[in-house]
């Protein structure tokens, strides 16, 4: 169950690969499905939009992830321990 002010990424849809934050838990329909009602999420894209998308189209997303993404892409050489904690 995901709550307000939680930051996630939409991972589906019309706005996959937006990231923003949850601002409500919602019964109604969504961008993707405009004719049929759905459990989901006002979600305020980081842009400033306000969009509702259902409960399956979001997932965690934390900025220490993809930091720790792109420095396992360094090469070895240039990574140094102490920058992961």
């Amino acid at each position: 169950m995901r709550r307000r002010g939680d930051r996630v990424k939409i991972i589906t849809g019309k706005y996959a690969g937006h990231t923003g934050v949850i601002e409500s838990n919602v019964y109604q329909k969504t961008a993707d499905c405009p004719d049929e009602l759905n459990n989901g999420f006002h979600f305020m894209l980081d842009t400033e939009e306000l969009i509702t998308v259902r409960w399956d189209q979001v997932e965690s997303f934390a900025v220490k992830d993809v930091w720790v993404r792109r420095y396992m892409q360094l090469p070895p050489i240039l990574r140094v321990e102490c920058c992961i904690e």
